[in-house]
């Protein structure tokens, strides 16, 4: 029998983005790459671990305590990142931690580069197949090869087994893309320092466009309110889309006393609203994870949120949450009919649990070293 390989020895874990870091990168992304990095602080132990990004000429310097190491790109499909990946075949990794599924072209070229025995994970942020013939042709290509996949729910991989850029379902793992440093605290405290006095408040954190639906959220809870319940419905977002049509419901319906517009806060005053809600809302028909409703679990928010691949896998098919199908507003409404038969207290702790076990950094950091350490022994 082949004598598996020690993980007592230290190994090479390279994780690779395409995606160049453009100037105008907002806070909220920049803080997330720095989230996402620390996913992989768990492997620390077993590899030493690097950050291989490619940027904008000038737009950012590395930080070499963090293990990063950044090469000039653009974001152009036949961009070819030749110094990344030369460095990549100085290092010799044995394994490579590619994110996202839409740069064909570089993964190929790194492939010719890379080492033949280094092991390659892939995974998904909410990208779709190709729909180009030329460019799906490329994305079969490059990523067929891959060793793991790792996707929120194996469910948001059946386009890519169905267009045969994943040839085999074993290779595929369920592992949250995300994670959030967030903590619960006190309820009332962060009402008040938010200034809220309602009794009963719902949150919605994202943007206001058709994808995340905020007009059946409305619709919803203009039944609720007519049914004569009482509440605060707050509403923070960045994009803007629909707010003008957001803005005119509310209007019409007469709903200003229980739904507030909040638009865009600093994204480290979430905590705090996350803290002061009791239920967090979510429309969305379509989802890579959620890294909302992950930030809103870590603060022990109860979901209210659709029935979609990402958010059915968080949720545990609604064992921490309740859902409904997207679009459906009579059904939201329904589902918040239910909130008054829940006990708020205890299924807040469960939540909390859950998102300890499943959803934290450790836990995910963890999944990923069984992926890893599962590869280096084949």
């Amino acid at each position: 029998m082949k004598q598996a390989k020690s993980l007592s020895k230290k190994y090479v874990f390279h994780v690779v983005n395409f995606h160049s870091i453009q100037k105008t990168e907002n806070e909220f992304l920049r803080l997330r790459h720095s989230i996402d990095s620390k996913l992989f602080d768990q492997l620390s132990d077993d590899c030493h671990v690097s950050f291989l990004k490619l940027k904008d000429k000038g737009c950012t310097t590395a930080d070499s305590e963090n293990n990063e190491q950044f090469f000039n790109g653009k974001n152009a499909f036949f961009h070819l990142p030749f110094k990344l990946c030369r460095y990549i075949k100085k290092e010799k990794p044995d394994i490579l931690f590619i994110h996202g599924f839409v740069f064909p072209i570089q993964l190929l070229l790194l492939e010719f580069f890379m080492p033949k025995k280094a092991k390659l994970i892939v995974q998904h942020h909410a990208e779709k197949p190709y729909q180009h013939p030329v460019k799906r042709w490329f994305q079969k290509i490059a990523y067929s090869r891959a060793d793991a996949y790792v996707f929120a729910s194996k469910e948001l991989a059946l386009p890519y087994l169905n267009s045969a850029i994943i040839t085999d379902e074993k290779k595929i793992h369920e592992v949250m893309e995300g994670s959030s440093l967030f903590h619960p605290q006190h309820k009332q405290e962060a009402k008040t320092r938010l200034d809220i006095k309602e009794e009963i408040v719902f949150l919605w954190v994202g943007r206001l466009d058709p994808n995340k639906d905020p007009l059946t959220v409305l619709k919803a809870f203009q039944k609720f309110k007519a049914a004569g319940n009482h509440f605060k419905l707050y509403m923070i977002y960045g994009t803007n889309e629909l707010e003008e049509t957001s803005k005119a419901y509310i209007n019409a319906h007469r709903l200003h006393d229980a739904i507030e517009l909040i638009g865009e806060v600093q994204y480290a005053e979430l905590e705090n609203w996350y803290n002061a809600a009791d239920y967090f809302i979510a429309a969305s028909h379509y989802e890579g994870s959620g890294i909302a409703l992950c930030e809103a679990m870590a603060c022990g928010c109860i979901p209210v949120v659709t029935h979609i691949a990402s958010f059915t896998k968080m949720t545990e098919q609604g064992q921490y949450g309740l859902l409904f199908e997207p679009g459906d507003a009579h059904g939201l409404f329904k589902k918040l009919l239910l909130l008054s038969t829940l006990n708020k207290e205890e299924m807040r702790q469960k939540i909390l649990k859950h998102f300890k076990e499943e959803l934290s950094l450790p836990a995910i950091g963890k999944k990923m070293g069984t992926i890893a350490t599962s590869l280096l022994q084949k």
